[in-house]
């Protein structure tokens, strides 16, 4: 996901147009929000001491 981002921003800043950098922004934002879901999810299990029992 993060690949995506990079490279739908690289491609906006290329070409230079409203819409792609919107896009690349949105892409952006969505790709930030699932990394602090995954974080605070991580942070929450190993709190409840479930991160490492398999």
């Amino acid at each position: 996901m993060a690949a995506l981002s990079n490279a739908a921003l690289k491609y906006a800043a290329a070409q230079h147009t409203i819409a792609l950098h919107d896009l690349a922004g949105v892409i952006l934002v969505i790709v930030t929000i699932a990394i602090a879901v995954l974080f605070v999810r991580t942070l929450h299990m190993l709190a409840k001491g479930t991160l490492l029992a398999g």
